[in-house]
């Protein structure tokens, strides 16, 4: 199996929520719920945007900008000079068939979104460990007690 940025990504972000989740814990579970979306969300926008017109990722566009940017301009100042003109003929020259027109290209084209399969495989096993993690720490935090008054309440 070849380099999958994507995953790469999703994992990484999944690390961070689960480091975010553990040091918030639950006294700031606002915050922390915030800083896990934003960073599951960054991650999820990283993993499937392409940028510029042959829609490559993120860090493939800005090696290429910057590289265009530190290279080299050669500009010339001087008008180009016009040719002589021509002297008139007697004869009209042959009508040329008018040129098919070109397909214009936005040069400034919309982000587009691919997701793969394996980019959502790894959102939905991402989300998952988030989830477990979340639960695992409403138990620690008396969520098996709620569990078992709830049961007994159920089934007296």
């Amino acid at each position: 199996m070849g380099f999958n940025r994507e995953f790469i990504l999703l994992v990484a972000a999944g690390v961070v929520s689960l480091i975010i989740i553990f040091v918030a814990g639950l006294d700031h579970i606002v915050v922390g719920s915030v800083l896990v979306f934003l960073v599951v969300g960054f991650a999820l926008f990283l993993a499937v945007a392409r940028f510029g017109p042959d829609r490559v990722p993120l860090e493939v566009y800005l090696a290429r900008l910057i590289a265009w940017h530190r290279r080299q301009r050669r500009f010339s100042y001087l008008r180009p000079t016009s040719p002589p003109p021509m002297a008139p003929s007697s004869e009209p020259a042959p009508a040329s068939p008018p040129a098919p027109p070109k397909p214009s290209r936005p040069s400034l084209a919309p982000i587009q979104w691919m997701p793969s399969s394996s980019a959502a495989y790894g959102l939905a096993t991402t989300l998952a460990v988030v989830a477990g993690a979340y639960f695992l720490l409403w138990l620690q935090h008396g969520g098996a007690w709620e569990i078992a008054r709830t049961l007994q309440a159920l089934f007296p």
